[in-house]
């Protein structure tokens, strides 16, 4: 026997059971004296069923699982066939005679018509698919653990859209989380709000993003003003992976909802476990990338 039949057939055996000890598996239980290395991917599929087991036994069967299971297989959940003859047993329910008058036309008593026995499917045909709807199983909950943390999502659209842009009216952040400023923000480059505004940027509930005022001057002695929006990582969905830096980032031009908001050029990027967005005039990004770039004294 090849090893690719032979892993086909040792797949379904169940561990810990005596499926090994089947006839019509005992070529490819032979093949793995044989072969060192079927014997090893033998040992492996067999580990990974006992831990797939194992976590099933932990996860609540939905009701009717077994039921609708059933239904899959094929298999009949009205009982038994002694129980489907109204009491007689199997051989007397399947028994017909020959002729109505119940004798043959020779006079003779008829010899009894029976069906040939039905082979109980076997126990290894109903693991592959029991085994692929627990592998499913453990996946989603996988998911689920992944992402139960993670919290809402909004687009970095969503985010020029939604972020208030007049902090005189808007509310003071709630504390929801800790923000940090980014590397470089801090110190005497920009001068930063102290006390930061908050926004559930339209998803309800609690803060997702502090907003922070900054203002800096230009090289025309202008004073500019932008701000810095941070968020915890994840909350955002820019739709592309994040530069690590202002400075690193690309810029968006976001259709704002004023004439001011449509001159401001939008940068997102990721700093540990944050992501910042930050909005300034289009004209004076350049400027900024300088300011940032200068040592802190």
């Amino acid at each position: 026997m090849d090893c690719r039949t032979a892993r086909e057939i040792l797949d379904v055996l169940r561990p810990g059971s005596n499926d090994r000890a089947e006839p019509d598996v005992a070529d490819a239980v032979a093949h793995l004296d044989e072969c060192d290395e079927c014997t090893l991917a033998f040992r492996w599929v067999q580990s990974f069923d006992r831990r797939i087991g194992r976590a099933m036994r932990d996860v609540p069967v939905p009701a009717g699982l077994k039921e609708r299971l059933q239904d899959v297989l094929g298999i009949e959940r009205h009982g038994t066939l002694d129980d489907a003859a109204g009491g007689r047993s199997a051989a007397e329910a399947l028994a017909v005679p020959a002729a109505e008058d119940g004798l043959s036309r020779n006079g003779s008593m008829p010899a009894a018509r029976t069906l040939p026995p039905t082979r109980r499917p076997s126990r290894r045909r109903w693991w592959t698919p029991i085994t692929a709807m627990a592998a499913v199983f453990v996946l989603l909950g996988v998911v689920w653990f992944l992402n139960r943390d993670r919290g809402p999502q909004i687009t970095l659209a969503q985010v020029y859209e939604k972020l208030p842009f007049d902090l005189s009216t808007a509310e003071p952040f709630d504390g929801s989380f800790d923000p940090q400023l980014p590397p470089g923000w801090a110190g005497n480059r920009l001068f930063i709000d102290r006390s930061p505004k908050g926004s559930d940027l339209g998803l309800g509930g609690q803060h997702v993003v502090a907003v922070y005022g900054f203002r800096f001057r230009g090289r025309d002695g202008t004073v500019i003003e932008g701000l810095l929006a941070v968020a915890p990582a994840g909350v955002i969905d820019a739709g592309r992976p994040l530069a690590r830096s202002f400075a690193g980032a690309e810029s968006d031009y976001p259709m704002g909802r004023t004439p001011r908001v449509r001159q401001l050029a939008g940068r997102a990027w990721s700093t540990g476990d944050f992501a910042c967005v930050c909005l300034v005039p289009a004209e004076r990004v350049d400027e900024l990338v300088g300011w940032l770039e200068l040592p802190i004294g």
